[in-house]
């Protein structure tokens, strides 16, 4: 459902959960399309909310990826 995000901080009812990764990663994939990830202003504001998040920054580095 399109509306999803727009009411909620994270994709479960109270506070960011796994699923919350795979909306995270799909927003990383957009990079390397022509299309921004503002065009989805929901999804934008899902993935700035959990790049900012301290073990998504972890993980992030343990892999050897760099920042959105």
């Amino acid at each position: 459902h399109h509306g999803h995000l727009t009411t909620r901080k994270s994709c479960a009812l109270v506070r960011t959960t796994a699923a919350d990764s795979y909306p995270h990663v799909m927003s990383r994939w957009l990079a390397n399309t022509p299309i921004p990830v503002a065009t989805f202003p929901h999804l934008a504001r899902h993935f700035r909310k959990l790049s900012s998040d301290a073990g998504v920054q972890r993980a992030l580095s343990e892999e050897g990826l760099q920042p959105a």
